[in-house]
């Protein structure tokens, strides 16, 4: 037996060589031996697959796999038909395990959790044997398969837990004695056998824990998931992943779910998820049973569907068993059961349901939560688990779905439901669909950022630290802040060098970004600035990799020479930043070394908590000789909205007015009127006539110009000069009295004009419409009307009209259209629509929020047709840039007038869109109403102007966004600017318009007013001839009117033009 014992050791080190041996370099193998299943975990498979393939294209892919009875075609088949998921085929392989049967739960009647877990490390030594990668991830929940590949192998490690074996929650259930599916009645109710299950738990949860500490990495799914491991397996560095939903392909699922209820009667519930006993579908059957008489005394009548993978025989036995519980309790005909539905079905089910049900306690997370959701059903979900803790939450305070525990809480809810109203329901749905982002497969493919690597050396004896490399990837930022950012993260790896003792490692975290700094004992320093996602572990590993890189190939003789980058030959930062990008492909599954995780991180709070006491982050940067005028007009920026040193401008809401030379703004009228009716038999629902502004436009610009006084106030003054702010309308009475309107928000009357009268009139300008090539957006202009006309004929039209072909057949003939709907035609549509959303006037019965949000898209894709090629941007927008430019020269060179600071231009949403499209810069949607441009010219400290854009384009909301300006390098100033843009400034306009400058309006004008001359000429001799004392009081009038007629009524010089 002793020499039995010996030799079952000996083996165990030869049998560790042989398979470390066998270990394939650059191959990841995912362990999910029911690969072929159809669940949420399958998904989160193919897609982490999918993502691996695109960015590591060099690896090669495994995928443990116990269906035998499925070829690699047919497995990869189902992916792309459940989940619509594409996978390379050639760069993935499938080794089967052909002892799956064992960790089935039906085998162990007792004792089923230990065994299966043991049983699951004798599969993993089985997947082993067959084959050994450089990185194994266990993605569907064996614990023993951790250790079995560390340890035998030697590969990289990483587990993705969607449920621990063994909860919290398990050991308190058995610790109360409550009675639930895996706690038995017998158990729950004697006292001996409740502790002897609890000390078996325990013991087993020591096991798991003692397997949870062979992974390197650990994601999990949710924050449900996340609390129970952090607090089983003991870890802090647990990251939550949230497996990847078909958000989008749900959302555009056309809900008819309110027409069908209204018409029908209908109740229809819909239960997704596998048929499985945790899923809890009794209850489901319980529920229906609960809730049929109350919903048939108000008229209605109430339909289950059960949609799930039934992926084997004691899946099948389960529905044959809810089938005569149903039976059971009378509900037959309320049950229907839609089993491995395809995915077209499941959406045609979905477009059809009104409320998603889901009954699993403490489930991990809830794909099938989500997709609901998604899907524009009212989701009721068990208040437990991933729904309650990361999915069926408030967003921004507003419901996105309820949460129930008991049949009776159930039942109220879906009665409650029902009695809400479709307008309630519909607030819902959209509140639901709008917090949904972080759980799409983009999110899930989103990778870590790493931002910048920096060298430097701190001097033992004086402290005194230079920079010796750095290597930088600003792409995420915008173009006109990357050299700020470059500077200002340098000089924070300065500061955090020169705080730092000597070998030691420090983390600031600043907001969303993080700062790691490592100083040797030898004085080398390196230096990171990663986003929060990036571990300080894994940044703290690449900064001794890099530091040892440095060591190798720059010996420590040469340090004193170096005393600028530019004296330093290593090259090598650049291809570790890249590298490091992504630390798994750095150092696959990132294995940390001993001396970092010995090693203690300091972590500060913010930049500030580094300093000495006394000291102020603003002084050392305003001190600092490294950073320029516009670095530091980048951290005031940054300082304001309390983020010095988050390195993105984004909500400023005040402008920063030490630098600030001159504005111009342009702003969208506010809410109005259809400009063209569809049907004109419906002018009676807009009494004050078409294309007019109404009282919340009104309103929406007073707000606007509250706004802007918030942001230029303190520049511009608090009274209105007519020598300081010019404004100038387009020629609509929309746009004319949104001007007036802004103006009283942004000057409002300290006194009136009289103590009845709280109103100061302030000027606004306008020119003729036939004259406003800037303005006037109807402006006759035949090249531009062939170029546009020619444009919704080219390939990118006909894209557009194959993507949203079910909306041109479904208004074509909705509406009656004679023959389809042409591209022209779309913005009558939404336009009518639109207003009367905005005004609170009802849709007919076939228009929901779903179809006009497919409208919305719709319009937007086809606006930017307008704008599309360079002749429409000299024609449309040319003449508008031109004139801007004009007036900042004008401002530089001093003949605009010391005190002039601010143009305002009220004008319409395809001004705005004509103008950004002439700087091409690209926008997501048409302006909204009462949405502004800003263009402010700063004059820096050494007399250089340096242009800015801002968008504020949501209605009365106060964020604001700042525009790179393509092609024009930081510092990007006026001239440059213009010399780059100048190609789009027109030298005849009209000419090129392919119209001649019409005179026959000066000409009337010229007639009328020579034969008004004549006339009172005429009366004035009369008058004289007359010699009488008493004047006529008639012609006294008509003279005083004839001097006001002298009175020109616009100013035509150029700079009010």
């Amino acid at each position: 037996m002793g020499l039995a014992l010996i030799g079952f050791l000996l083996l165990i080190p030869i049998l560790v060589f042989l398979l470390k041996s066998r270990r394939k370099p650059k191959t990841v193998a995912f362990f999910h031996p029911y690969c072929n299943a159809g669940g949420g975990g399958e998904r989160v498979l193919w897609c982490a697959l999918r993502t691996m393939q695109n960015k590591f294209p060099a690896y090669k892919y495994y995928v443990y796999s116990g269906d035998l009875d499925a070829t690699k075609e047919q497995i990869l088949l189902k992916a792309r038909q459940r989940f619509g998921i594409e996978l390379d085929p050639t760069n993935v392989e499938f080794v089967p395990l052909y002892l799956r049967r064992l960790v089935e739960a039906d085998l162990y009647p007792h004792f089923t959790m230990i065994i299966q877990a043991l049983m699951g490390g004798v599969l993993a030594l089985e997947a082993l044997c067959r084959f050994a990668p450089e990185i194994f991830i266990d993605s569907m929940g064996y614990p023993l398969s951790l250790p079995v590949f560390r340890i035998l192998s030697g590969s990289r490690v990483a587990a993705y837990v969607h449920y621990p074996t063994i909860s919290c929650d398990m050991l308190e259930v058995v610790q109360s004695r409550k009675e639930t599916f895996n706690n038995s009645t017998i158990i729950a109710q004697s006292h001996v056998l409740s502790i002897l299950k609890l000390i078996y738990y325990r013991l087993f949860s020591h096991c798991y824990w003692l397997a949870g500490k062979a992974a390197q990495v650990v994601m999990v799914n949710g924050r449900w998931t996340q609390r129970h491991i952090t607090s089983i397996w003991s870890r802090k560095d647990v990251e939550i992943v949230y497996p990847p939903c078909d958000v989008e392909s749900f959302l555009s699922i056309e809900s008819s779910a309110e027409n069908l209820f209204e018409e029908s009667k209908v109740v229809r519930l819909l239960s997704l998820g596998q048929i499985r006993p945790e899923k809890n579908h009794r209850l489901q059957l319980e529920i229906v049973e609960s809730v049929k008489t109350p919903l048939k005394k108000k008229g209605f009548d109430v339909k289950l569907g059960i949609a799930g993978g039934c992926r084997n025989d004691d899946d099948k036995r389960r529905v044959e068993e809810l089938k005569k519980y149903a039976e059971e309790l009378g509900i037959t005909e309320n049950v229907d059961f839609h089993l491995n539905i395809p995915y077209e079905n499941l959406f045609a089910e979905l477009s059809k349901t009104l409320i998603s049900i889901h009954t699993m306690h403490n489930e991990h997370f809830g794909i099938s939560v989500v997709e609901a959701m998604a899907a524009s059903t009212i989701v009721l979900s068990n208040d437990s688990g991933g729904p309650q803790m990361d999915i069926v939450k408030d967003y921004n305070g507003e419901t996105v779905g309820y949460l129930a525990v008991t049949k009776e809480e159930y039942s109220s809810a879906i009665l409650k439901i029902v009695e809400e109203g479709s307008e309630k329901r519909e607030k819902i749905r959209e509140n639901a669909r709008k917090s949904l982002d972080r759980f799409s497969e983009a999110s899930f493919d989103e990778a870590m950022k790493l931002y910048s690597v920096q060298v430097l050396h701190k001097n033992p004896e004086n402290s005194n630290v230079k920079i010796m490399k750095t290597a930088f990837d600003l792409s995420s930022f915008s173009f006109f802040q990357r050299g700020s950012v470059q500077e200002f993260m340098t000089f924070t790896g300065k500061l955090l060098v020169e705080r730092s003792g000597l070998g030691a490692r420090s983390s600031v975290k600043e907001n969303e970004y993080m700062c790691h700094c490592y100083v040797r004992n030898d004085g080398l320093s390196a230096v990171c600035v990663t986003d929060a996602e990036y571990q300080s572990r894994v940044a703290m590993s690449c900064l001794g990799r890099v530091l040892d890189d440095f060591t190798a190939k720059v010996p420590a003789v040469q340090w004193a020479g170096i005393k600028s980058e530019k004296d330093c030959l290593y090259t090598g930062l650049p291809e570790l930043l890249t590298k490091w990008q992504n630390p798994r492909d750095a150092d696959p599954m990132t294995r940390v070394q001993e001396e970092v995780e010995e090693t203690k991180i300091v972590m500060h709070n913010t930049i500030q908590s580094v300093l000495d006491r006394g000291e102020k982050l603003d002084d050392l940067v305003k001190k600092s000789e490294n950073l320029s005028d516009q670095s530091k007009l980048f951290y005031t920026q940054a300082r304001k909205m309390n983020k010095c040193c988050n390195y993105v401008f984004a909500e400023i809401k005040e402008a920063d007015i030490s630098s600030l030379e001159f504005v111009h703004a342009i702003w969208r009228h506010g809410d109005r009127t259809p400009a063209i009716l569809l049907d004109p038999k419906h002018i009676s629902k807009w009494p004050q006539g078409l294309g007019e502004l109404t009282e919340k436009g009104a309103e929406q610009q007073y707000r606007l110009g509250q706004w802007l006084r918030k942001r230029y106030g303190k520049w511009i003054g608090e009274e209105f000069n007519s020598r300081t702010i010019y404004i100038r309308s387009s020629d609509y009475n929309r746009t004319l009295t949104s001007a007036l309107a802004n103006m009283a928000g942004m000057f409002p009357p300290k006194k009136g004009l009289d103590a009845n009268i709280m109103w100061r009139p302030i000027p606004v300008h306008t020119i003729p419409q036939y004259l406003d090539k800037e303005l006037y957006e109807d402006i006759p202009c035949p090249a531009a009307e062939a170029e546009t006309a020619k444009n919704f004929r080219t390939s990118h039209a006909d894209s557009i009209r194959a993507e949203f072909r079910r909306e041109i057949e479904f208004f074509s003939q909705k509406l009656k259209f004679e023959k389809k709907i042409e591209l022209e035609d779309v913005w009558k549509i939404y336009d009518n629509f639109f207003c009367e959303k905005c005004n609170n006037i009802v849709w007919p019965e076939w228009l929901n929020s779903t179809m006009f949000d497919r409208l919305e898209k719709f319009y937007n894709a086809v606006s930017k047709l307008e704008f599309h090629t360079e002749k429409l941007r000299r024609l449309r927008g040319g003449t508008l840039l031109e004139e801007i430019f004009n007036r900042f020269i004008s401002k530089i060179n001093g003949t605009l007038g010391s005190e002039s600071k601010f143009y305002a231009y009220s004008a319409h949403d395809s001004t705005i869109a004509a103008l950004l499209s002439t700087f091409r810069i690209e926008y997501e949607y048409f302006p909204h109403y009462a949405t502004a441009l800003l263009i402010e010219m700063h004059k820096m400290s050494n007399s250089t102007r340096v242009l800015r854009i801002f968008h504020k384009n949501e209605t009365d909301v106060d964020d604001v966004v700042e525009y790179e300006i393509p092609g024009c390098e930081a510092p990007c100033t006026p001239h440059k600017l213009k010399e780059d843009l100048s190609r789009y400034f027109p030298a005849d306009w009209f000419a090129e318009c392919g119209r001649s400058q019409n005179d026959f309006p000066y000409v009337v004008a010229l007639g009328i007013l020579m034969f008004t001359t004549t006339l009172l000429g005429t009366l004035l001799i009369m008058e004289k001839l007359s010699k009488k004392v008493n004047r006529n009081t008639t012609l006294r009038v008509n003279e005083r009117n004839s001097r006001e007629d002298r009175i020109p009524m616009l100013s035509t010089s150029d700079d009010e033009l």
